[in-house]
């Protein structure tokens, strides 16, 4: 801007001071979420082992900057063997290691991408603008969209947004199980953030640190890291269907007008009242809603697919007629019950818990149709007989007769979607 006459030296200067709050608090911002994310993982690093054992595997792998366990002093085979028999996960030290690796291969991923105009995601502009103190956006603006390096620019907000929110594993996860291409997960990942509002129902987290427990926060993020996942996950499933721009627009007016009508059902099956209680200023319904986001998108994908022209709210009714009458709630409960102990039961978990979100929706779209959940029931009576009997099977597992397993997870959901037809 020197050259092109835009700043003087003086001005320049100035400028530059006025600025240092503005960069300070961006550094600071970025050391704060990398911190967080390793917190999160280390809470869960027993649990994640397989999961960090295969993510590895893949790094070792990489095309740029291939990982080499020996130089990074990072487990080998025999060591996690030991470490899964006594119940000890990978340390913060080696989680570090993990998502700095992450982060390169992801960045040169999307560079790559960029320069070979293999990359078509409209938002990314966005996070460009991120980049810069508030200051230069608004008076430099367009400066900023021709810098030189803004490809590596976009590239390195975008690998740091992704990683230090939904740490290193996430993207070969949902690539894992969904079979789409990374790009297609970067992209998903974006449009939900963006869909949802969840920025700034991040923000609130964050503000939420002196307010309540740690650990209080901390179950929060998990929540809404898994939540982001499944959310991810169905709109790679319905990605031919919502890809172009009308269908976007028509998916984000709906979500948005919707989020109120679900508030109105979802309030009173919040797992988060205590937090309520403790902190009345927090604005976001997001908290309430948390954990019927997956639902909801699947239900306006639904609706938009079979292009009906009935109220979307009305649907909503019929699944919160559904969710109270057939205690749904008690599937989700099974999902966090059974652990899994290699990476494709993990997988085989999280695709289950996808086909789930799929018959409770169209569960709720018969209910719909048939009039009310009075009148399905009454043309669905032996069904629900055998129904109730499952009910009793999960509430028996979960209580301890027995031990529940991926078997029952999967006899569940099939019997959901027969129900669903």
């Amino acid at each position: 801007m020197l050259l092109q006459e835009k700043l003087d030296l003086s001005k320049r200067d100035e400028f530059l001071k006025e600025m240092t709050e503005d960069v300070a608090a961006l550094i600071l911002e970025d050391n704060y979420h990398q911190t967080l994310i390793l917190s999160l993982m280390e809470r869960s690093a027993i649990e994640d082992l397989d999961m960090y054992q295969s993510l590895i595997c893949h790094l070792e792998k990489d095309p740029f900057i291939p990982l080499d366990k020996a130089v990074e002093y990072l487990p080998s085979d025999e060591e996690f063997n030991r470490r899964r028999t006594f119940k000890q996960g990978l340390t913060r030290p080696e989680l570090s290691i993990l998502l700095a690796y992450s982060k390169n291969g992801l960045y040169r991923h999307l560079l790559s991408s960029m320069s070979k105009d293999d990359w078509n995601f409209d938002g990314s502009d966005k996070y460009l603008k991120r980049y810069f103190p508030s200051l230069i956006q608004e008076k430099f603006e367009e400066e900023i969209m021709q810098h030189p390096l803004r490809k590596e620019i976009t590239a390195t907000v975008m690998s740091n947004e992704i990683m230090n929110r939904m740490g290193p594993s996430f993207l070969l996860e949902v690539s894992q199980i969904s079979n789409a291409e990374i790009n297609d997960v970067v992209q998903a990942y974006f449009h939900i953030v963006e869909i949802f509002g969840l920025n700034s129902f991040w923000r609130e987290l964050e503000q939420l640190e002196s307010k309540i427990e740690a650990k209080e926060q901390y179950e929060i993020f998990t929540e809404l890291m898994q939540t982001i996942r499944q959310l991810t996950l169905i709109f790679l499933r319905h990605k031919n269907l919502i890809k172009d721009e009308n269908r976007q627009d028509y998916l984000v007016h709906n979500i948005k007008n919707l989020l109120a009508a679900f508030h109105g059902h979802a309030e009173s099956y919040s797992r988060h009242q205590h937090i309520r209680v403790k902190v009345k200023h927090l604005s976001s319904h997001t908290l309430d809603l948390l954990h019927f986001l997956p639902m909801m998108l699947e239900l306006v994908c639904h609706h938009m697919y079979l292009q009906e022209k009935e109220d979307l709210a009305n649907l909503i009714g019929a699944f919160f007629e559904a969710y109270t009458h057939l205690s749904l709630s008690l599937f989700n409960e099974l999902d966090s019950h059974i652990n899994t102990s290699s990476e494709w039961q993990r997988i085989t978990k999280a695709g289950l818990c996808d086909e789930l979100i799929q018959a409770q929706a169209n569960l709720a779209w018969h209910i719909y149709k048939a009039g009310g959940f009075n009148l399905w029931s009454e043309e669905n009576a032996h069904s629900l007989l055998q129904y109730n009997e499952l009910v009793l099977l999960i509430q028996a597992s979960m209580n301890g007769a027995t031990k529940p397993d991926l078997g029952l997870l999967t006899h569940s959901t099939h019997f959901l979607r027969q129900m669903a037809h």
